[in-house]
């Protein structure tokens, strides 16, 4: 992805929220010495890889360099995580090594999960209106996605452990904050989810030991999603619209702030595009839902899309999507979750492997779309 993202940005100067984060950082937080946005991870990450150099050209090639090394690490985290997850499921968990077959196959289904796109349903518009697992054009997305698979795998581990080990919450703690760094969006879809399912799987008696296991891993990003939301109040210059912004509850507030560049009908279509991959793979496979990691996958997207429909920020940023990026979190999660389980499948029956087969198509039919907006990005230098 290095590659690629030197010859988009670097090479072909195609406009992206990178050059626009980078700009922002070389002359507004090096030169003029003005506070970082409260999401300041990628910011200083790259500040600091570049040696605090507030030369523009230097600053974009490290932020290139580092969004493809984030590419990389959530596939190599992602292939980690995969062969716990399809252990799990198989239910060998006490097999310590694995074959070359399942590295490669995990390997391989970490890769695809970068790469895969919803069905593509207008040639003039690839992005908007989606719901996409993956978002290539946005820094702070892109940094906080490696922590946001630990976080999943360490989350999916609590959940099905008989007995829940309190550092593994402070550590589930530790890796919200970070995440919540570089963008708060998918603590907004785990921190209810894994709350819930939680309390689901407790019995009532015992809802009261929950308070310490939630107190280190939930509580501490709350905290500081706060802390984030009264720093842009405390400086509003680092909200790019720079008006006085502030949450609001519609329905469907989604569909009729965020985009309201789409009528109904396409809006419905490009739902139904996002979501198509999981709806298939569920009703070919309920029975995957009886795993911890698919419950806690599919609960975020959920939430994530509940809270798209039913929460909007006001004024210029009523149309910036905020809201849409805790469902491009959760969409890539799940999507994930269903190729390892698809490539894990062992059907036992012709209907079962009629039924893979179905899936597959359709596995591949998403794979083809995203090769396709990869190349579309290249060719068009828009990313819309």
């Amino acid at each position: 992805m290095i590659i690629y993202y030197w010859y988009i940005i670097i090479i072909k100067d195609t406009p992206t929220d990178i050059q626009a984060h980078v700009n922002y950082l070389s002359h507004n937080i090096c030169i003029e010495h003005k506070p970082a946005p409260a999401n300041s991870g990628f910011y200083y990450i790259t500040w600091l890889l570049a040696g605090f150099s507030c030369d523009y050209t230097l600053l974009l090639k490290i932020a290139v360099v580092f969004l493809g090394l984030s590419w990389g690490a959530t596939a190599l985290l992602s292939t980690y995580a995969g062969l716990h997850l399809s252990s799990w499921e198989n239910e060998y968990e006490n097999q310590i090594k694995h074959s070359d077959f399942s590295i490669l196959s995990t390997l391989l289904v970490a890769i695809i999960s970068c790469i895969i796109f919803p069905i593509i349903v207008s040639r003039s518009t690839l992005y908007l209106g989606l719901f996409p697992p993956n978002v290539y054009h946005n820094s702070t997305w892109l940094g906080g996605l490696p922590w946001t698979i630990v976080i999943f795998f360490l989350g999916t581990y609590q959940l099905r452990a008989e007995s829940q080990k309190l550092r593994f919450e402070i550590l589930i703690g530790i890796l919200l904050i970070i995440s919540a760094w570089f963008k708060p969006s998918f603590a907004f879809v785990f921190v209810p989810s894994y709350a819930l399912l939680r309390v689901a799987h407790t019995r009532w008696g015992l809802l009261p030991s929950l308070v310490l296991p939630f107190s280190l891993s939930l509580l501490p990003v709350v905290v500081f999603v706060i802390g984030q939301v009264l720093w842009i109040a405390a400086f509003p210059q680092t909200n790019p619209s720079k008006d006085d912004a502030h949450f609001a509850f519609a329905f469907p507030a989604g569909w009729r702030y965020a985009m309201p560049y789409l009528p109904w009908d396409r809006a419905l279509i490009r739902f139904g595009s996002s979501f198509f991959l999981p709806a298939v793979a569920y009703y070919l496979r309920p029975d995957w839902l009886k795993h911890v990691s698919h419950k806690l996958a599919l609960l975020c997207t959920i939430v994530g899309f509940l809270l798209f429909m039913l929460v909007y920020e006001t004024g210029e940023r009523s149309t910036h999507g905020n809201l849409l990026w805790q469902c491009f979190y959760a969409n890539h999660i799940v999507y994930w979750i269903i190729i390892l389980s698809a490539i894990n499948w062992k059907p036992s029956s012709s209907i079962e492997k009629r039924q893979r087969i179905i899936l597959f198509i359709v596995i591949i039919i998403n794979i083809v779309s995203g090769l396709i907006y990869l190349t579309s990005i290249i060719i068009k230098r828009d990313y819309s």
